[in-house]
């Protein structure tokens, strides 16, 4: 009924009409059924498809969202210089709406018979310490700290500056730590190529776990 007017509205403008409805079974023979299906059928085959909106659920609306925000977030990548740690280790490459390897599922076993490793929020901290640059090390101490002395940023085998790449790759004090878990699914020759994949952010995990590498500030590099 056009205007918004229903039954007793209408009695109004037309006080000598009388509307009854009824409701009547599929199975009882009544005209009123084919007309209706042939109004239908006229309707489905005049219709201009453009001007019809479907109507947008829930979830259509969700999605679009979610589309249209990694969208505008891909748009800004691209348009950023890309020179902070992060980009350059992690967020390397355009967002495309899944989650990075290093905040998928943190449980993780080689084996059916290998139980399952939780580690610890101090190990989490750490390995985004080591992506964004604030690892607790003589690089971070050299960028923040312009008093710094050689000792401060030299690393305790002796290295003269202590970097994310020394201690992954090269510092003797984790060597063993290294062969057992950075070196399980080949080689890998940068930090990014740990964040390349969920297994050997796992490794990575293990040996900032095990190691407990720059996980604190030394005492003699805290500012005074």
């Amino acid at each position: 009924m056009r205007g918004g007017q229903g039954p007793s509205s209408l009695t109004h403008v037309h006080p000598t009409t009388n509307i009854v409805i009824l409701w009547l079974p599929r199975k009882i023979p009544f005209i009123g059924f084919k007309r209706a299906k042939q109004l239908a059928l006229e309707a489905i085959c005049t219709a201009d498809l453009t001007d019809i909106v479907e109507p947008h659920t829930i979830n259509n609306q969700k999605e679009s969202t979610k589309d249209a925000a990694i969208a505008a977030w891909a748009e800004r990548w691209h348009q950023s210089p890309l020179t902070s740690k992060a980009y350059q280790m992690a967020l390397t490459m355009p967002p495309d709406g899944k989650p990075h390897h290093t905040f998928q599922l943190t449980t993780a076993h080689n084996q059916e018979d290998e139980p399952k490793v939780k580690f610890s929020c101090l190990t989490h901290s750490t390995l985004y310490r080591f992506i964004t640059g604030h690892a607790f090390m003589g690089e971070y101490t050299q960028c923040f700290f312009p008093q710094h002395t050689q000792d401060q940023i030299a690393c305790q085998c002796g290295e003269p500056l202590q970097t994310i790449e020394h201690v992954l790759f090269h510092c003797p004090f984790f060597t063993a730590a290294r062969r057992r878990h950075l070196t399980v699914s080949g080689r890998p020759r940068s930090f990014p190529q740990l964040l390349e994949n969920p297994k050997r952010v796992q490794s990575l995990l293990r040996f900032l776990e095990e190691t407990r590498a720059c996980n604190k500030p030394r005492a003699e590099w805290e500012p005074g």
